[in-house]
This record gives structure tokens, C-alpha cells and sequence, in this order.
């Protein structure tokens, strides 16, 4: 299986700070842009299946996919929403405590990055088992798609906090073999937006 891994173009949220985890967000102007580069960028592969986060910065994102791919199948799914950040969820990273170098803790209330990884787990055994000589595609966000890789890796809900950033449609792709073992061959890639 190819599987095709993109986030959301930027966010008016993204742009000025705010953290939004399962906020719908909207796409600025600059995230358009991103995403109709990015739908260029994938224009000629032959994807089999698309799965979108139900989140609309996601779908906003897929609109400008689906011109060149108007007869993939495509599923919005609960699943590859963002991480829930709780009480976060609407403020500044500095109002969460967000200084230089300095990540606070994630609240009480928020999603933790084992009960991400294990949704990214479910997801993708999903996936694998169904459409394994597929190539998908899935849209979602950054700590999504960190944990699907973690995942993909063998590493642990631990590494999760560790990984860099993902670029707003910026594009991972992972061969996956029939016994599970993966090979990345492109990594949070945003040549197409240069």
C-alpha cells in the first residue's frame, strides 16, 4: 500500500497562534494558496481511496484535491481529527504557557498522545487490512499525523512530542508491505509550495 499523508494548509488560527485541535478552523488566504499548490502536487497520482478529517481547515483542504480526483472515492471520518486539547482549545499558545523552548504540559482535560497513537494505531490497521494494495491518501493535521507516524515507525506515543512540526500541506509518503514493515520515502516535503 501507498499511503499519501497531507495536513491542511494554514489556518487564520495557525497564522495568528491559536490553538484549535477539534475547532473547525478556516482556511486563510495564504492556506488556499498552499492547498491548490499542493493539489497540483499530487494531480498525477493515482490515488485509490481519499480519507479527510471531518475538521473543515481538512475539508477546505480536500475541495481543491478533489478537482483533479473528482471520481476517488473520499470518506470524512471522526478519526483523523486533531488531538483534543481541552480547555486549550481557542486560546494563544501563550495563553496555554507556550514560551521559547518551553512546552507546557498538555491539560487535564485534553486528548493524551497514547490515546492519539492508539487512535492512529486503530485507524491505519483499519486501512491496511482493507485496502492494502491501495494507494491512499489521507488529510488531516499536525499531531495526527505525527502519531501515524509513530505508528508506521514502530515508535512509541512517547516520541510523539519529539517530532518536528509538520508543514501546513506539507506531504509524507510511506510504502507499506504486506507483512507491516514500512518504508518512508518522502518526509513532511513543502517543495511543492517554494
Amino acid at each position: 500500500m501507498k499511503l499519501i499523508i497531507v495536513r491542511h494548509g494554514e489556518t487564520l488560527g495557525n497564522a495568528s497562534g491559536i490553538i484549535e485541535g477539534h475547532l473547525p478552523g478556516k482556511l486563510s488566504q495564504k492556506g488556499i494558496e498552499q492547498a491548490k499548490k499542493l493539489a497540483l502536487r499530487l494531480k498525477d497520482e493515482s490515488i485509490n481511496h481519499i480519507f479527510c478529517s471531518d475538521l473543515t481547515r481538512a475539508i477546505e483542504t480536500l475541495k481543491e484535491i478533489k478537482k483533479y480526483h473528482l471520481k476517488v472515492p473520499i470518506l470524512i471520518t471522526k478519526n483523523l481529527r486533531e488531538t483534543f486539547f481541552g480547555s486549550w482549545e481557542g486560546k494563544s499558545r501563550e495563553e496555554a504557557g507556550f514560551k521559547e523552548g518551553y512546552k507546557p504540559l498538555l491539560p487535564q482535560d485534553a486528548e493524551t498522545r497514547e490515546e492519539l497513537y492508539n487512535r492512529a494505531k486503530t485507524f491505519l490497521q483499519e486501512i491496511t487490512q482493507k485496502y492494502n494494495d491501495k494507494t491512499i491518501l489521507l488529510v488531516t493535521h499536525n499531531a495526527t499525523i505525527k502519531a501515524l507516524i509513530a505508528v508506521l515507525n514502530n515508535q512509541s506515543h512517547e516520541d510523539i512530542k519529539n517530532m518536528e512540526t509538520q508543514h501546513n500541506s506539507g506531504i509524507s509518503i510511506f510504502e507499506l508491505s504486506t507483512d507491516s514493515n514500512s518504508k518512508n520515502t518522502l518526509y513532511n516535503c513543502k517543495a511543492h509550495l517554494d
